[in-house]
């Protein structure tokens, strides 16, 4: 059995009794996914997967939020098109894109379970996290948003794929084509959360115990067991994922974006221009 903590710049990991802890410590920006936590996420796994002792993993939060989504400012010159041709431009943010795509594949595809212990504001890319869990719990305060679309952007970190999958399919597609909010009643309502705890200290009690019941339980079988439900499904989401970025770059960054970001700011209802409907061409001339 190991004991150890390591503290890293966005994360804490912390593992005992087969279980490791996963934890967003950058309260102070709302665990928003900047540079730092794209950075430490695959080291922290990469050091899970290497670790024989560990049977099961937590991933929960430091702070009166769960995680408020990437980091604008982050992404923002994450995604510029900077580069003079515009073909190249566009290649090199969809790599981009498909580098931060890789890093949830990664914690999907991890060969103990994950558990997402969710309180507060999971908004963005935070709900894409804990889509990548095997199982979600929250607190009564959590709720739950993926609001890319009110930004005009395609969700691209696996949250249209999961969703899609994980709740009932005409309630996913509302909540993707709104953007609205979402509860811990309904997350339990529509099984995208195992249990509802009253506060967050409730919620990691309840983490833990669950934890250590998979622990408890023939880790090769576990791990051989995960393979079996994840690798076919987590596959098909890879492809869907590598279009999803291909779209994206395709036909964003033009000027509904422009108007949504900056409603987004004050507050006003944009102005969207109609679709442009080519002609059919067998009609032409």
């Amino acid at each position: 059995m190991s004991e150890n903590a390591d503290q890293y710049e966005f994360f804490t990991l912390s593992v005992s009794n087969h279980i490791a802890e996963v934890v967003l410590a950058r309260p102070d920006v709302r665990n928003s996914m900047g540079e730092p936590f794209w950075r430490e996420l695959p080291l922290i796994v990469d050091r899970i997967r290497r670790d024989a002792d560990v049977r099961v993993v937590i991933l929960h939060a430091d702070g009166p939020h769960f995680c408020a989504g990437i980091d604008l400012d982050y992404a923002r010159r994450l995604f510029t098109l900077n580069h003079p041709d515009d073909g190249r431009a566009r290649d090199h943010v969809t790599e981009r894109i498909r580098q931060l795509q890789a890093v949830f594949l990664q914690l999907e595809r991890l060969h103990v379970p994950v558990i997402a212990a969710i309180h507060g504001a999971c908004i963005g890319g935070g709900l894409e996290l804990v889509c990548a869990a095997d199982i979600r719990l929250c607190s009564e305060d959590a709720y739950f948003e993926l609001k890319e679309v009110r930004l005009a952007i395609v969700a691209d970190l696996g949250g249209l794929q999961r969703l899609d999958r994980q709740l009932p399919q005409g309630i996913a597609r509302e909540l993707i084509y709104t953007g609205r909010r979402f509860s811990s009643d309904e997350a339990r309502q529509w099984n995208f959360v195992n249990g509802v705890h009253p506060d967050r200290e409730a919620l990691l009690a309840a983490a833990r115990q669950l934890a250590a019941e998979i622990a408890a339980s023939p880790p090769l079988t576990v791990k051989h067991i995960k393979e079996s439900l994840v690798d076919r499904q987590s596959a098909d989401i890879e492809l869907e994922l590598r279009r999803a970025a291909t779209l994206q770059v395709a036909y964003g960054f033009g000027e509904d974006m422009k108007k949504a970001v900056a409603a987004a700011f004050t507050g006003e209802m944009p102005d969207f221009a109609p679709l442009h409907i080519p002609a059919d061409p067998a009609k032409e001339g």
